[in-house]
């Protein structure tokens, strides 16, 4: 997880008193943004509201912890300057699209104020490793001073860390020109990305995978940090493997999405969660939302669906993966209703598959739900300059 939500109930002075210097030159400003209130507030000011008023087991807030993947963290020490920077700034939007997630979708922030939110980013661990991470303090109230759902945040988090990550994929190639995807097996790789420095950068981990902590926590220099990071750069030895990134189809990895999605009775977080992570090169967080409330419209607050219908096996089958793009799965989607009324009328799915046997009638009506397929697609928007090509589908003849 690279999305954890932790319980504060320090006074501040822990964020306030690292300034990562290891990210001067990296970012705009300092290492603390007033991510969700008032903007215009000093650092400490907004993280004094966002700290008061405790509660009385001694709790004054959540820590949620966003950090980068391994692979991602790397580029602050291996890439140029600007690329470094656009590698950071990148991260900042994929926490601010995490936390926008977990205010709007884990508290449903609507009538009373939503809670304040301060972030603190910092690029390295206690070992000098680069660990691009951001503290974000949650205040436990809203603006009003009313007790916000600690519980949901926390059952959100694992959607609010795929969209995170898918956030990093799609933005790679722009950020750093490098492509990352997700493997079928949930690994996150970075084109280019040597494991060997991975390996040399990473702070070692006992026999049950925890990290082991040395030392208390320090405030580097600049200086310090990149001369760590140089000396890494020179010695360690790289490894004669490069993962080779799949081939980009614009759709769902439908696979993934039925796995991760599981079965039963899921609500939209789930449904969230399964989609990014089914992105193999990632999308925009506002994109996975869009996209989730196309595939179920009528799913939110605690309303539930089967997981069967949402993978739509009959469907997918028929008509292909799940495009990406928002506006091919409408187009999908409208073909998806088409085929459904079809199959309304006592038709076969083999049918579809394979016309051959097809009662005339039967070939009649599956002409219908092309003609409405190949209507759709010549009214849907084109995609922006510079976007990926996505398929819409195909068609059943």
């Amino acid at each position: 997880m690279t999305v954890r939500v932790l319980d504060y109930a320090g006074d501040g002075g822990y964020f306030l008193a690292d300034p990562a210097l290891e990210l001067d030159g990296l970012r705009h400003a300092g290492p603390g943004k007033v991510l969700a209130g008032d903007e215009h507030r000093s650092i400490a000011s907004a993280l004094a509201d966002a700290l008061a008023p405790s509660r009385s087991d001694g709790r004054r807030a959540l820590d949620v912890i966003i950090a980068a993947p391994k692979p991602v963290s790397v580029l602050l020490a291996s890439e140029r300057r600007e690329v470094a920077r656009s590698v950071v700034a990148l991260h900042g939007r994929g926490v601010e699209a995490a936390v926008a997630y977990l205010r709007e979708e884990g508290l449903g922030c609507g009538s009373t104020g939503a809670p304040r939110a301060v972030g603190f980013t910092h690029g390295v661990n206690r070992m000098l490793d680069p660990h691009l991470h951001t503290h974000v303090v949650l205040s436990l109230h809203d603006e009003e001073g009313v007790a916000i759902n600690a519980h949901s945040v926390r059952m959100h988090a694992e959607a609010a860390n795929a969209l995170y990550l898918a956030a990093l994929r799609d933005g790679l190639p722009a950020a750093a020109g490098r492509a990352s995807w997700v493997t079928p097996a949930g690994r996150m790789h970075v084109e280019g990305v040597d494991l060997g420095l991975l390996a040399a950068m990473s702070t070692p981990r006992d026999r049950r995978g925890r990290v082991e902590r040395s030392g208390a926590k320090t405030h580097p220099s600049t200086a310090a940090v990149r001369a760590r990071w140089d000396g890494v750069l020179a010695t360690y030895e790289p490894v004669d493997y490069s993962p080779v990134a799949p081939p980009r189809t614009g759709t769902l990895d439908e696979y993934r999405f039925a796995a991760t999605l599981g079965d039963g009775l899921v609500g939209r977080r789930r449904v969230v969660r399964a989609w990014a992570m089914a992105s193999p090169f990632g999308q925009d967080p506002r994109a996975v939302r869009a996209s989730v409330s196309l595939l179920a419209p009528g799913l939110s607050g605690r309303a539930r669906q089967p997981a069967v219908v949402l993978r739509d096996d009959a469907g997918v089958r028929a008509l292909g993966a799940r495009p990406l793009e928002t506006g091919s799965l409408r187009s999908w989607l409208v073909g998806r209703a088409a085929l459904e009324r079809h199959l309304a009328q006592g038709f076969s799915l083999r049918h579809v598959l394979d016309r051959r046997g097809a009662t005339a009638r039967e070939r009649l009506s599956l002409a219908r739900v092309d003609a409405t397929m190949r209507d759709t697609r010549a009214r849907s928007v084109e995609p922006r300059p510079g976007a990926l090509e996505m398929p819409t589908g195909r068609t059943l003849s």
